[in-house]
């Protein structure tokens, strides 16, 4: 009874710490300040890293009911790509930032 209270308590606190680092990402974009973009990023790669860790353990436990390892396979699915695809949103809209940011030098002598 001691882990349930232990992996509530972490995924708790997990999305607490993914809610601030969402908070800086939303003030990151509006200020177009790229080094609030970072901790999103690192924390959804952890993210879809313990997803997928997650959904292998699942398998594992629970491959006799075939039915719920085939549906939690396909919400896994959904869950991953709409989790990849917004990591490619923001590195996609950070690397915009970043080649707005940089300095562009004209060489004036041939």
């Amino acid at each position: 009874m001691k882990g349930i209270y232990v992996a509530a308590g972490c995924t708790m606190g997990f999305g607490v710490v993914f809610l601030l680092f969402t908070l800086m990402l939303v003030i990151g974009i509006k200020r177009d300040n790229r080094c609030l973009f970072f901790p999103w990023m690192i924390s959804v790669v952890i993210e879809i890293l313990l997803m997928i860790a997650v959904g292998l353990w699942y398998i594992g436990r629970y491959y006799r009911n075939l039915y719920s390892v085939l549906a939690a396979i396909i919400l896994w699915c959904i869950d991953g790509v709409h989790q990849v695809y917004c990591f490619m949103c923001v590195v996609s809209h950070y690397q915009v930032v970043r080649d707005l940011q940089e300095p562009k030098f004209q060489i004036l002598y041939p």
